[in-house]
């Protein structure tokens, strides 16, 4: 092989190695653009033996609710799909005749998120959804009933010893209000593997709670992606890129 013929083989072949290796750092990099973090406050309301308000959602939201916080982070992978980690934490509390309980949790979660939204309008650029999620966790609580007998408490407590499992559905809507925040609105029904949130068995039915949360989100990075930048440029650099496997 003569020298030009080496020398046009090394003149063509780094700008093609260097261009496959951008295009990974940039797939790399676009991985981070399809995450969110959202913080949300909200109320969680309690649904089982001792509840008295379960056909009537605004006084259940009054008189047997209690403030809960939670965290979600959210890999998106396409305009449609989704997978969150959530954790949450808060209070249930509720009531019947003259037995009353409260009760603190902390649970964690996996779910799904469909937006339904971009299902019919797939042309939707992510500033507005609508979604739907399913998804399942397990949670820690610690209860406290109250019987009142003529003016005399007497108090039970319980506590897990293990996690119990939780199975929750729920849908929502978003905002994308500026570039990297949004807001959204979110309800969603938790389905526990145990009778015993409230510290009463009874028929060998489940309990339920409910979360409704406001949350803002924090966007990593735009859905579309954007156009390369000097291109030419950093192909033909000799800055050295971070392979993918490595």
């Amino acid at each position: 092989m003569t020298f030009t013929s080496i020398m046009l083989f090394v003149m063509v072949s780094h700008p093609i190695y260097s261009q496959n290796k951008f295009e990974r750092l940039r797939y790399q990099d676009e991985i981070w653009n399809l995450w969110t973090v959202e913080a949300n406050a909200g109320l969680l309301s309690f649904y089982g033996d001792l509840s008295s308000y379960d056909a009537n959602y605004f006084d259940k939201l009054k008189y047997e609710s209690g403030q809960a916080f939670s965290l979600n982070i959210s890999r998106h992978f396409s305009r449609l799909l989704g997978i969150s980690g959530q954790l949450l934490t808060g209070k249930l509390n509720g009531s019947n005749d003259n037995t009353s309980f409260e009760a603190d949790i902390v649970e964690y979660n996996l779910n799904l998120k469909l937006n339904l939204f971009n299902l019919f309008f797939p042309d939707n650029k992510g500033k507005f959804g609508i979604t739907a999620r399913a998804g399942l966790g397990q949670f820690w609580y610690s209860s406290a009933k109250s019987v009142n007998n003529e003016g005399n408490n007497e108090i039970t407590k319980h506590a897990g010893r293990v996690p119990e499992f939780t199975y929750l559905i729920g849908a929502g809507s978003f905002i994308r209000v500026i570039d990297r925040f949004g807001i959204s609105l979110e309800i969603s029904v938790r389905q526990c593997q145990t009778d015993w949130l409230d510290v009463m068995k009874s028929n060998n039915d489940f309990d339920y709670y409910s979360y409704m949360s406001l949350g803002i989100t924090y966007y990593f990075d735009r859905f579309k992606k954007e156009p390369i930048k000097n291109k030419a440029r950093i192909a033909h650099n000799n800055l050295k890129l971070k392979h993918l496997s490595d």
